[in-house]
């Protein structure tokens, strides 16, 4: 990985700031969903259609970023600028809107490299109508 064309800013959601955060669960079918848990007991879902590919890791993978985040009030959800699994995931999908997610908890890391931005809610929220996820903002 090329250290000095890594840039890490703060993917802006409802967790983002939350009191730790614990991965619980990911379900694939049609999307992604992936449950998150924080310290009081809530539940978060994050919801991703148009997924190229994604992978969860323990910390250690966090471990490798550390020196692109300088902010320390970045949160749990990130997005990567020149990461290499972005720039692997572009070697087979040329699409230019292609971003790279990641959801940092303290046992887990979610890195999902969409065309969409993934939607983040909790998890009372009704889901019916989410087939479709163009347009959610992530954030309420």
């Amino acid at each position: 990985m090329k250290k000095s064309s890594l840039h890490i800013v703060r993917w802006d959601t409802i967790i983002s700031d939350e009191e730790g955060l614990y991965f619980e669960k990911l379900t694939h079918n049609e999307d992604i969903r992936v449950y998150f848990k924080n310290e009081k007991g809530d539940t978060y879902i994050v919801l991703a259609s148009d997924v190229i590919t994604y992978q969860v890791s323990d910390e250690e993978v966090l471990t490798a970023y550390w020196d692109a985040t300088r902010d320390s009030k970045i949160g749990w959800t990130r997005i990567l600028k020149n990461s290499e699994l972005l720039s692997r995931a572009k070697f087979f999908e040329s699409e230019p809107l292609l971003k790279h997610y990641l959801v940092a908890t303290y046992d887990y890391c979610l890195e999902m490299i969409c065309l969409k931005q993934p939607a983040v809610l909790k998890d009372n929220t009704d889901l019916t109508g989410f087939g479709n996820l163009s347009g959610l903002s992530g954030k309420k």
